[in-house]
Parts: C-alpha cells; sequence; structure tokens
C-alpha cells in the first residue's frame, strides 16, 4: 500500500511542481513538503484538504 507521500509525490511530479514551488502553494515549508513525500511525517488536516483540492483527489485517496 502506497503511502500518503507515495502519493503526493507523483501529483506533484505530474504538475511539474518542485517541493518549493509545492511549498509555497501549500502555505507550509519546503521541509515540510520533504517529510510529507519521505514519509517522516504526515500533513495536518488543513494541508491535507489543500493538498486533495489541489491536486483534484478526496482525502480518503491520500491517506488512503
Amino acid at each position: 500500500m502506497k503511502t500518503t507521500g507515495q502519493k503526493i509525490k507523483p501529483l506533484r511530479i505530474a504538475l511539474g511542481l518542485s517541493q518549493a514551488q509545492l511549498s509555497e502553494i501549500m502555505g507550509v515549508t519546503h521541509k515540510s513538503i520533504y517529510r510529507y513525500e519521505t514519509g517522516k511525517s504526515l500533513p495536518d488536516t488543513n494541508t491535507l484538504v489543500k493538498l486533495a483540492t489541489y491536486f483534484d483527489v478526496s482525502t480518503d485517496y491520500l491517506l488512503g
């Protein structure tokens, strides 16, 4: 089963965004995006909703 980070990274790459660009869009630090993608932490609820909305996926998809 893929982790949340393993789902975020390909979505980001498909849109041609760097971690830094996504961090600016989401209003979090570049380090936060790195930590999400490597599985070191999970986005908080607000960021998770922003990510799901931005990538046009459900929060269930990102978490499940």
